[in-house]
């Protein structure tokens, strides 16, 4: 199977119990936790509407806009450095989005 078919692959969730050597119960609750947990949910609380555009929020020391062009590429620099570090078929994903 290739990277991405891997990736896309899913379990079905009335099998999923088998799969996973536990109770649908506790499948069902992991299931209703994880529906609080996805980036759709995370997109408004961590952007603001500034001009009918979605800009990050800013929460320095954590979060904050890099303007100075030699921290930039500072910034490019690490993120380069830690996808070394990652499994190769999350490289790829990363790799085919930037």
């Amino acid at each position: 199977m290739g990277v991405m078919s891997r990736w896309r692959s899913a379990v079905s969730a009335p099998k999923l119990p088998a799969h996973a050597g536990v109770s649908k119960q506790r499948v069902d609750k992991i299931a209703a936790e994880a529906l609080t947990r996805t980036s759709a949910g995370s997109f408004p609380k961590l952007t603001t509407l500034v001009g009918g555009k979605r800009v990050l929020k800013e929460r320095p020391p954590l979060v904050v806009r890099v303007t100075d062009e030699e921290e930039l590429e500072g910034v490019r620099t690490g993120f380069e450095a830690y996808k070394t570090g990652l499994r190769p078929e999350l490289r790829l994903l990363l790799d085919a989005t930037s």
